[in-house]
């Protein structure tokens, strides 16, 4: 084991008295000489065979976890996964059991040296004849365990330990199997931790394992991804203070190339290895260790002094130290002979988290579609399940930053000041209350002046909005719309009449493949955002409604829904602007969506980190009083078209003439906008659109009315 650097371990009360009574008792056959370091799991001791006086480390349970059975049960497994390698590159574990005082331990062999983390904290960017070698050893470790349906997960430069032995001072052991995942012919899908566990260090975790989906050995090969942009270059691919950040770009945020941020140059060979790492969808990452080391070893290395063939890499090789040129195609896999360019992560796979609360639609997925790059993989859901559960339909996912505004939103665009921000010459002025015109409209409405639009998006860099495509021109009369949405105060005009049905005060969505208890426990959550039992959210969009209940009401006006054409002109305008209230990246001033205050209500309700468009916190977990955001104004005036909550039209979702090849007919109504639980900058577009079942009543659907003018 290792004398690691770090500040000598603290530790409570309790736990000391714990570490002096081992210190000096001993365990069994071991006596023990000093505590090297503290974990979440237990300590780390030096020890010595009482009988043949071998050095070895120890690590024991820690005191407080003791009684804990399911923390016994992964302490030992620990044991068993590592015990189970036998490899050069794996930390040796010889012993296991449990002391008189009922401590789970297990030992291994004691290594002096220090972690790779260390290691990369002092020296920086490292060579890539370096980094090659410690790449090909880990790769060999991994290699091995994978053979024997073991997966890490938990792969980072501080469970590398780096030592001296055969003579190579960069020798390196992989540490810490304690929350592997063993699988194999003997222990199928066995686990250390319970499904949709999220387990793991935030900084090396692969998307598939922050979703708490299912993992396999190139979950791994993602965090190497990420260890070896970090060796390349002396930094992480994503940085943040706040680990559901970092979290939410792993899942959606594209990895910079290492040559544009490292500080010496970088091969175009080494970008597109760790780029194909990196990718989102295991599927177009290496398909194993074999594989990538083989990569890894054929980009030139320069002069190194490194030996030419690894301990347990079958043959893998590191290039000639002579090579300065290219290595020979033949020498590559096939899938490297050009630069890879992974799929867009602007729209999220499915996630099987069993605490995803699934909702109304079916889901379903789009077939490869070629768009930023070769390989790009789109997958698609029938409806959105967005920031902090269901609104929808299918899955739901840990979100971006906002860094995935379409891309002709210009980095250098004036921010929006006014809802009038940017009209076009002939725009006709936008004002947050209804303009003259809208004499001929009923109170509360606007009027929208007929023409023709071209509805929907060419923009295919973007996969949520393969059913937004292509471009089609369509003409609308003039009609009236609603400026805010329906409020629970004014729907209670009508239910409280017996005219409509109440809204629900309960979540639901078709339970589709989600298991029933976990479907059951999200809803039972989710439904606690229901407004209906919520006092003083009279001002608040009426939420938890059927589509029926909505047109409804708006009947009950002498109104109707809005179709969805009428829905994408009214949020679209005239003058070409890229969101709703002009050109400016959505920010928490401009609507109701998923920020700070996300996570916070995720995290106190239990539910699993989701990430968030940034940051701030806009002061609303749950919906807000209409109107609370006037910035997110459109050029006629409606608010809150994108946050707070979706809205039902009166469209059945069919697919637009000349869609993309592929894609499969989905049903349902179509709801538009975004709600308070989006995280991604899309959910403002305005050509989104998304089927729901029309029984479903989530949280995040409300909707707004139309009309046709008085007189037409």
């Amino acid at each position: 084991m290792t004398a690691r650097p770090p500040a000598p371990p603290s530790a409570s009360p309790a736990t000391g008295e714990h570490v002096a009574a081992l210190l000096s008792t001993g365990l069994d056959r071991y006596a023990l000489r000093r505590l090297l370091g503290v974990g979440g799991m237990g300590e780390v001791y030096q020890g010595i065979h009482r009988t043949i006086e071998k050095e070895v480390a120890i690590k024991v349970l820690a005191y407080e976890h003791r009684q804990n059975p399911s923390l016994n049960e992964r302490f030992l497994e620990e044991a068993k996964a590592a015990s189970r390698i036998r490899h050069d590159h794996v930390v040796d574990i010889t012993d296991f059991g449990h002391s008189p005082q009922g401590c789970a331990y297990f030992v291994m062999e004691y290594l002096e040296g220090e972690d790779l983390a260390h290691t990369l904290k002092r020296e920086g960017a490292l060579p890539w004849g370096r980094v090659q070698h410690f790449a090909l050893q880990l790769l060999s470790a991994l290699q091995a365990a994978h053979a024997r349906g073991i997966v890490h997960r938990d792969i980072k430069p501080a469970n590398c330990l780096r030592c001296t032995k055969h003579g190579d001072p960069d020798f390196i052991k992989v540490l810490d199997f304690g929350i592997a995942r063993i699988s194999g012919p003997d222990q199928p899908g066995e686990r250390l931790t319970k499904a949709g566990t999220i387990m793991g260090t935030a900084e090396y975790m692969a998307p598939e394992q922050a979703r708490g989906d299912e993992v396999d050995p190139r979950t791994d090969l993602y965090a190497v991804g990420v260890m070896l942009f970090e060796m390349v270059t002396g930094r992480l691919p994503f940085e943040s203070r706040s680990s559901m950040e970092i979290l939410a770009m792993h899942l959606y945020t594209p990895a910079p190339l290492a040559s544009s941020v490292a500080p010496v140059p970088v091969a175009p060979e080494v970008d597109a290895l760790i780029a194909r790492a990196l990718a989102k969808e295991p599927d177009e990452r290496w398909a194993s260790a074999e594989e990538l080391a083989a990569a890894v070893a054929a980009i030139p290395a320069g002069p190194c002094a490194y030996p030419a063939a690894m301990p347990g890499m079958g043959g893998v090789t590191i290039s000639n130290p002579a090579m300065t040129g290219p290595p020979p195609a033949s020498s590559l896999p096939p899938t490297s002979a050009a630069p890879y360019s992974p799929s867009t992560p602007s729209w999220p796979g499915p996630i099987t988290n069993p605490m995803a609360p699934h909702t109304g639609v079916s889901t379903g997925s789009f077939p490869p579609e070629r768009g930023p790059g070769p390989g790009a993989k789109v997958l698609a859901v029938a409806a959105a399940v967005l920031g902090l559960g269901a609104v929808a339909g299918g899955v739901y996912w840990l979100t971006m930053r906002g860094d995935d505004s379409p891309p002709d939103a210009s980095a250098t665009a004036e921010p929006t000041t006014s809802p009038q921000a940017k009209p076009g010459p002939d725009a006709p002025e936008a004002s947050p209350t209804p303009p003259a015109a809208a004499a001929t409209c009923p109170e509360g409405m606007v009027r929208v002046e007929g023409g023709a639009f071209f509805m929907g998006t060419d923009k295919q860099d973007i996969a949520a909005l393969a059913t937004a495509r292509p471009t089609h021109k369509v003409r609308l009369d003039a009609y009236c719309i609603d400026v805010d949405e329906v409020t629970v105060a004014k729907f209670h005009e009508c239910s409280d009449r017996g005219e409509c049905r109440r809204a629900f005060k309960d979540a639901w969505w078709p339970q589709g493949s989600s298991d029933e208890a976990e479907w059951t426990k999200s809803r039972e959550i989710l439904s606690t955002l229901c407004n209906e039992r919520l006092e003083g959210h009279d001002q608040h969009p009426i939420n938890c409604v059927t589509w029926a209940q909505a047109r409804d009401y708006c009947e009950f006006r002498g109104q109707r829904l809005p179709t969805e054409a009428e829905w994408e002109y009214a949020a679209r305008g005239s003058d070409g602007r890229v969101f709703p209230w002009g050109d400016a990246k959505p920010n928490h001033e401009h609507a109701n969506l998923c920020n700070a205050e996300c996570g916070a209500w995720r995290e106190r309700n239990g539910l699993p980190p989701e990430g968030m468009l940034s940051s701030a916190d806009d002061g609303w977990y749950g919906t807000a009083p209409v109107g609370s955001f006037p910035l997110g104004a459109t050029q006629h005036g409606l608010r809150d078209v994108v946050g707070n909550v979706f809205e039902w039209t009166d469209s059945d979702f069919e697919l637009y003439e000349g869609h993309p090849e592929g894609l499969e007919p989905r049903e349902g109504k179509v709801i538009r906008g975004g709600a308070f639980n989006s995280a991604f900058a899309m959910f403002a577009d305005p050509a989104l659109r998304f089927p729901s079942d029309p029984e479903a009543h989530t949280h995040g659907i409300g909707f707004r009315c139309a009309a046709t003018p008085e007189g037409s």
